[in-house]
């Protein structure tokens, strides 16, 4: 196991029963990073994740930025919303780099029932995949 393996694994241990403050730190730190400015101007959008627990969170996305990260339901205009319904090990394993966005939807660990949005899902793939470093 490589360090950034050992520091993935750290990440995700820390981060278990706190996938809110995961979540908000990782969609914040996409605010300063210039591919994900770019990407996130294209939607403005809302990604509620909502996890079997009953917990859930909304992450906003207008005007380029991410402008609020929130927990609990927020009742935003129906057509800019995205829910993606999951558990906190994966969420957590998702946005710790360790399992690419694209292979939790396809293993279905990740599910959203909004798949008329497929090109917000999209989008919201491609920011947490710039999110995690990942090509």
């Amino acid at each position: 196991m490589g360090p950034d393996e050992t520091l993935r694994n750290y990440a995700t241990q820390q981060m278990k029963g706190n996938s809110f403050k995961l979540a908000k730190d990782f969609f914040l730190k996409l605010n300063y990073i210039s591919e994900a400015k770019k990407e996130m101007g294209k939607l403005d959008h809302v990604i509620q994740f909502i996890l079997q627990d009953g917990t859930s969170f909304n992450v906003e996305i207008r005007d380029g930025k991410v402008s609020s990260v929130k927990e609990g339901i927020v009742e935003p205009d129906i057509e800019r919303v995205l829910q993606i319904t999951s558990d906190e090990d994966t969420i957590s394993t998702v946005l710790t780099g360790k399992l690419r966005f694209a292979d939790a939807m396809a293993s279905k660990k990740l599910l959203s029932a909004d798949m008329i949005k497929r090109p917000a899902l999209g989008w919201a793939g491609k920011l947490i995949r710039i999110g995690q470093g990942l090509p």
